[in-house]
């Protein structure tokens, strides 16, 4: 019978789920943007499909993470005041990360840079705070964001941001900030058991919400026009989501630097975020990012470029 390894040796560790979480939210930012052509009276089935989709997802790797646990003989799952607050920002910022792409007038990728950019700034601030040591060339590729954020807010599109948009982005900092700062304290560690309660505990209270979620709108979406139709959309949404969240958190719960962990996880969203974009646009036909976002998304990549230095083989692991 295999034997639990308390500490994880693999210095790329971040890699592989990044390649996952790309795919994945590409796609969802594809169903969602859909969604959002959706009626008012056709939300109920939108939220429900939404949340059974990713209800699902969720639920299948806290499954799987407590088998292989189990199978290991690996110690039991602790629930701690701090995994369980980090897993109700969580909620928060699976609500607020969906609401951000159903705003008309408002790009996928303009979106995903006003998100990415804030996450990217957040990062050094909570690895300061947490005494981690931070790479010259993370900061660096901050600077380069900031400059990357100045150009996309004042040459198009800052002045016309709906308000209520504004407090979206504003909530899921702020719960970042709360997630990442928890985390980073309790479980950015090479032990894997807190590493590993950390994601069941995150990944379980997510599947519960979203499933109390979809219950409550199916009850709403039964004599809904075209429901099946919408339903179906938001499943395919949630689910691709559900396998982004599920791949993000694997990369957050690396033990190094939260500007590393960071930097790799908003690089493969931005790229998923550029292609989506394209994507709608030849398929849907959503309008293109306008010039500026593009230059912006350059810059932003060219920044994730520094972030991402000595991530493999060479890397210096930074223990806590």
């Amino acid at each position: 019978m295999p034997t639990y390894a308390p500490h994880q040796a693999r210095a790329g560790y971040v890699w592989r789920p990044a390649l996952l979480y790309g795919g994945a939210y590409l796609f969802f930012a594809l169903g969602v943007k859909l969604l959002s052509s959706a009626t008012q009276a056709q939300a109920a089935p939108a939220i429900s499909g939404f949340a059974f989709g990713l209800a699902t997802v969720a639920a299948l790797y806290v499954r799987r993470g407590l088998l292989r646990r189990r199978r290991q003989n690996g110690p039991p799952v602790r629930l701690t005041a701090a995994n369980l607050s980090s897993s109700f920002a969580c909620c928060v910022i699976v609500v607020t990360t969906a609401l951000a792409y159903t705003f008309d007038g408002v790009s996928i990728l303009l979106a995903l840079l006003l998100m990415r950019i804030g996450v990217l700034i957040l990062a050094p601030i909570i690895d300061f705070a947490n005494k981690r040591e931070v790479r010259p060339a993370s900061l660096a590729g901050v600077l380069i964001c900031i400059g990357a954020a100045l150009l996309t807010l004042f040459r198009s599109s800052w002045p016309t941001l709906p308000t209520a948009l504004q407090i979206v982005l504003t909530l899921y900092l702020l719960a970042y900030f709360v997630r990442l700062g928890l985390m980073t304290r309790f479980a950015k560690t090479e032990e894997r058991a807190p590493r590993g309660d950390w994601f069941i505990v995150e990944t379980g209270m997510v599947a519960a919400a979203s499933l109390v979620v979809a219950l409550a709108s199916l009850v709403w979406s039964v004599d809904t026009p075209d429901a099946m139709r919408v339903s179906m959309v938001g499943a395919f949404a949630g689910a691709t989501y559900g396998l982004a969240f599920v791949q993000g958190t694997l990369i957050y719960l690396d033990w190094r630097e939260n500007t590393l962990a960071v930097g790799v996880n908003r690089s493969a969203s931005l790229l998923a975020g550029m292609g989506a974009s394209l994507v709608g646009a030849v398929m849907f036909g959503f309008p293109l990012p306008a010039s500026p976002e593009w230059i912006a998304a350059a810059l932003v990549l060219c920044a994730l470029g520094f972030l991402g230095v000595r991530t493999g083989a060479l890397s210096s692991l930074h223990k806590t």
